[in-house]
This record gives structure tokens, C-alpha cells and sequence, in this order.
């Protein structure tokens, strides 16, 4: 597959628990096991700073869709939409991502991302916003409305993810 130009490789992975295996086919794949789906630059190793270009695909154990992330076709920044949910099929949560692509060696690299969470009737409950530069770090995390601390908005959306997914993470 071509994507933004750029010849990609699908490469498919199962795992369970802590051991993943690469895949030549979906067909490959072992019952109970997770699989993500996935395209990187050819040539490229999997999990480098170059791998995610276009879509990812990821399904639990039950073979149900749980996320599905975009990687933008950029070689200079890491831009990522990130969609996850409920075993209904309704949206969860949506995320997008924004960061260096290269890795630098300063523990400062600049990044920007937002998280949105919704209820099973398509309400937003949840809101993460976060952007750091070398000069400044801005966040607001909001829970039904009402500002957060980080920890209590991440253990909120942890919470949530475990509720709407028991047994598949």
C-alpha cells in the first residue's frame, strides 16, 4: 500500500499477555488471541520512530474492534487520531496526539494532545488537553464539567475503559 506517497508494509501482530508474534495473514492467528493491524515505511523496523503511517487496527481477545488509530503520513511529526469503544460499538474516547517523530535526547520534547471521553449515550464526560514546549507546559483536565488534577483524570478514564471493556485489556 502507498500512503502519502510513501510505500508501506502491513504487518499484523497477535499476543497474549506479554508475547507478541508477527503474522504473514489475519488467517495466521490463533483463537484468544488480540491482533493489531498496522502499516509502516517498507523497510523500516516495527518499532521504530518511524513505524505507525496511516490506519492501525486493534481487536480483543473476542475479535471485537477496541481502538482504531490514524497515523498521519508526516516524517517529521508523530500526528496520531485515536478512537476507541464501547462493546456496543459506540465511541469511548477519541484522542489526538501531536510530537517530534525523531526522538530527541532532551527530556523537554515538545508535544501536544487531546483526549475525549464519552458515556454510552454519546455525552462527553471527560476532557484532557496538554501542551509543552521548551518554555511552558499547559494542561486543563475536566471530569463531568469540573476541573481535575491529572491522577484523579486518569484514574477516572481508566475506570472507564476497564468498565466498558472487563476482561479485554
Amino acid at each position: 500500500m502507498t500512503i502519502g506517497g510513501v510505500p508501506c508494509v502491513r504487518r499484523i501482530h497477535a499476543w497474549d499477555d506479554d508475547d507478541a508474534v508477527a503474522l504473514a495473514s489475519l488467517k495466521d492467528a490463533e483463537p484468544d488471541l488480540r491482533l493489531m493491524l498496522f502499516y509502516d515505511h517498507s523497510g523500516s523496523d516495527w518499532n521504530s520512530s518511524n513505524a505507525g503511517w496511516g490506519p492501525r487496527f486493534t481487536w480483543n481477545e473476542k475479535k471485537n474492534l477496541i481502538e482504531r488509530l490514524w497515523y498521519e503520513p508526516d516524517s517529521a511529526r508523530l500526528l496520531t487520531h485515536d478512537y476507541t469503544y464501547y462493546r456496543s460499538g459506540r465511541l469511548l474516547g477519541y484522542s489526538w496526539r501531536m510530537e517530534p517523530r525523531r526522538q530527541s535526547r532532551s527530556s523537554a520534547r515538545p508535544y501536544e494532545f487531546l483526549s475525549e471521553f464519552f458515556d454510552e449515550h454519546g455525552r462527553m464526560i471527560a476532557l484532557g488537553y496538554e501542551k509543552m514546549d521548551s518554555r511552558s507546559r499547559d494542561s486543563v483536565y475536566a471530569w463531568m464539567g469540573t476541573v481535575v488534577p491529572y491522577d484523579q483524570f486518569r484514574m477516572k478514564t481508566h475506570v472507564l475503559y476497564s468498565n466498558a471493556h472487563p476482561g479485554d485489556r
